[in-house]
C-alpha cells in the first residue's frame, strides 16, 4: 500500500496536536480576540476549512466559545445572515454556526437543508444564494448579506464591522483569503483567460479567495450570481464539486465589486492563522 500525502498529513497532525499546549496556542479569549505567536486578531467570522484536517481546531474553538458565560451579538436590520448547510455535523443536533447564532439571539436563514448530504455539492450554494437574494427587494437603504458555511464557520463579532470592511477595501463584496485555487484549471477557455489570471495572482502567496465566508451588498451580488448562472447555462460550468473557482472567475469579471480580506481582519480562515495546515491545502 502506497504512502499517500493524506497519510502524511494525518501522522504529522497527530504529532503536532500532541506537542501543542493551550499556553502556546492562546487561542480564544473572552473578548473574542485571537492571539497566536504574539499577533492578535479580532475577526467577525472565523472559518475552519479542510474538513477532518481542521477538525481539531474547530472542536477546540467550539469548546472555548462554549465556556463563555454569555454570548450575545447584535446586527443591523439591513444585514441578512444566511447559513449554507454544506455538511451535517455528526456530533451536534444542529451545525456549529446555527448553534451559536441561536445562542447569540440572532435571526438567520438556513439554505440547503432539504438537499441530501449524499448529493450535496458546494457549487449548489451559488443557485441557493441567488434564489434567496432575488427575493430581497431593492430599497433606499442598502441591504447586506452575510453568508457562510454552517458546518465549519462561526460568527463571533458584530456584523456592523463588516460594513466598515467594505469601505476599507473599497469593494461591494468581501471574501476571506486562501492560499490555493480549487479546480482553477477546469475553466473553459471561452469564459476566462486562465493563463493571464494565474500569472497575475500567483505572484504572491495568499492571493486567492475562499468562498466559505462572503459579506456584501445584495444588489451587486445579484449581478455576480446572475453572471455565474448565465455562464452555467451556456457553458456547463457547474459539474465540479467546489463553488470556489467560480467565484475566482467572478472576481476576474467584477474587479471593482469583489475584494479579499488580505489583512485577515474580518473573515479569518483558521489554517492561515495556525500556519500549519496551509502547507497541505
Amino acid at each position: 500500500m502506497g504512502f499517500t500525502s493524506s497519510k502524511l498529513v494525518f501522522i504529522i497532525s497527530k504529532y503536532f496536536k500532541k506537542i501543542l499546549s493551550e499556553d502556546s496556542f492562546q487561542a480564544f479569549s473572552l473578548d473574542n480576540s485571537i492571539l497566536y505567536k504574539g499577533e492578535s486578531y479580532h475577526p467577525t467570522v472565523i472559518h475552519f476549512p479542510g474538513g477532518k484536517r481542521n477538525r481539531f481546531w474547530l472542536d477546540y474553538f467550539l469548546n472555548q466559545l462554549n465556556k463563555k458565560d454569555s454570548f450575545s451579538l447584535t446586527k443591523p436590520d439591513n444585514v441578512h445572515i444566511l447559513q449554507l448547510n454544506n455538511y451535517v455535523s455528526s456530533d451536534m443536533e444542529i451545525n456549529p454556526a446555527e448553534y451559536f447564532l441561536k445562542k447569540a439571539g440572532l435571526d438567520y436563514c438556513s439554505l440547503g437543508k432539504a438537499i441530501s448530504p449524499s448529493t450535496w455539492r458546494n457549487s449548489v450554494k451559488i443557485s441557493l444564494l441567488n434564489e434567496l437574494l432575488q427575493n430581497i427587494p431593492n430599497s433606499e437603504t442598502p441591504q447586506y448579506f452575510l453568508a457562510y458555511d454552517s458546518s465549519d464557520a462561526v460568527l463571533i463579532g458584530e456584523c456592523g464591522t463588516l460594513i466598515q470592511a467594505l469601505n476599507e477595501y473599497r469593494c461591494n463584496i468581501l471574501f476571506g483569503l486562501d492560499s490555493i485555487i480549487y479546480n482553477g484549471f477546469h475553466w473553459k477557455k471561452n469564459v476566462i483567460n486562465t493563463p493571464k489570471y494565474m500569472r497575475e495572482y500567483l505572484k504572491n502567496h495568499y492571493r486567492f479567495l475562499n468562498s466559505g465566508m462572503i459579506f456584501g451588498e445584495v444588489e451587486p451580488m445579484k449581478r455576480v450570481l446572475s453572471f455565474l448562472l448565465h455562464e452555467y447555462s451556456t457553458n456547463g460550468l457547474f459539474p465540479h464539486f467546489s463553488d470556489q473557482h467560480y467565484y475566482h472567475q467572478a472576481r476576474f469579471e467584477f474587479p471593482e465589486d469583489i475584494g479579499v480580506d488580505y489583512k485577515k481582519k474580518y473573515l479569518l480562515n483558521i489554517f492561515h492563522f495556525t500556519g500549519f495546515f496551509e502547507r497541505f491545502q
